[in-house]
């Protein structure tokens, strides 16, 4: 999970979703909402986050069809994920395709609690929907995007992509079909979080224009890309900062929140507020981290296992594989 939030969505993520609609209900409801110059702005602007939902709760209302979430994912484009797009579409595997897809997201869409995690047998785990506390996001909204994590992996892959399991925070509509047709199995509903499983084979499966120096050259830039995304306050940059800073010495919440001037339940509760755990933190640090130690040739798995502050590299090898379903300078 990235740790900065602006609440906004990429341009390019809008006007996909404007396009499913008939010309002269596509110009009412941008006017409605505010967005009559939408053709004017870039793929890469920013548009405030609740412009979205109010789209994805006006456009299938209007539109008279009962599955629309459902029916977007299945036109769905990779030409509104730009740049992501291409990093997730020349990745080795399905599996890895998705947790690059999950790790740059922001550059998409923030205000998101977003999270792909393998388990010790490979299978993966992807959730997203609305930070803790928030309002569930609008059903259309939530079977869109997970249906985009099987719908677009299997055009990259020229699979049949299936989920093992699907859940929903919104209640079970009167009709399920189009769900089971799309996931592959009959999704459970008013669940805590909105999230599929991939079985281990499905998030191995090869993609068909994998190119390792490809996917390279497009990290920097999407890292690059994310930089520039705005930041959010001057605390969570300092939280952040902090966390850095204890990397490869004592990660304890105590020690942080020393380094920040404050008790330590003070930032328990200011982490919270977040909708954050003190552990997510600082896996994405440790990983963002990870990341970088990677590319240079120069240094060893024991020496970047001490910067990152791990016990030993097996711990490292496991939190690594949690992460990105491969093994450090695996890939």
């Amino acid at each position: 999970m990235e740790l900065r939030s602006s609440r906004a969505v990429s341009a390019g993520w809008l006007a996909q979703l404007l396009s499913e609609a008939e010309p002269s209900l596509r110009r009412g409801i941008a006017a409605e909402l505010g967005l009559s110059k939408l053709e004017e702005l870039e793929p890469d602007d920013r548009v405030p986050r609740h412009v979205l939902d109010d789209l994805w709760t006006r456009i299938p209302e209007l539109s008279g069809d009962p599955d629309f979430g459902l029916h977007f994912a299945g036109r769905a484009s990779p030409r509104a994920l730009g740049l992501l797009g291409y990093l997730a579409r020349h990745s080795a595997t399905i599996g890895e395709a998705v947790a690059r897809v999950v790790r740059f997201q922001r550059l998409i869409m923030d205000a998101s609690d977003y999270d792909a995690t393998f388990a010790d047998d490979g299978a993966l785990t992807i959730a997203d929907g609305p930070q803790t506390g928030a309002d569930p996001w609008p059903r259309h909204l939530a079977e869109a995007v997970m249906g985009c994590f099987l719908t677009l992996p299997a055009a990259w892959s020229g699979a049949l992509v299936r989920a093992e399991s699907a859940d929903f925070q919104h209640p079970e509509p009167p009709d399920v079909a189009g769900h089971v047709a799309l996931f592959g199995c009959r999704p459970r509903f008013s669940r805590p979080r909105n999230q599929i499983v991939l079985s281990a084979a499905t998030a191995r499966l090869p993609m068909r224009e994998a190119d390792p120096a490809l996917v390279g050259y497009l990290e920097q830039a999407a890292e690059a890309h994310l930089e520039a995304v705005p930041h959010p306050d001057e605390w969570v940059e300092r939280l952040v900062a902090a966390i850095e800073a204890e990397l490869g010495s004592d990660l304890s919440l105590a020690a942080v929140a020393e380094r920040l001037h404050v008790g330590r339940r003070t930032l328990q509760r200011r982490i919270a507020e977040l909708g954050l755990s003190y552990q997510h933190l600082v896996d994405s640090v440790r990983r963002r981290r990870a990341e970088q130690l990677l590319r240079d040739p120069r240094l060893g798995l024991e020496e970047i296992t001490e910067r990152l502050g791990f016990a030993d590299p097996s711990g490292f090898r496991r939190a690594y594989l949690r992460w990105t379903g491969t093994t450090p300078r695996g890939r």
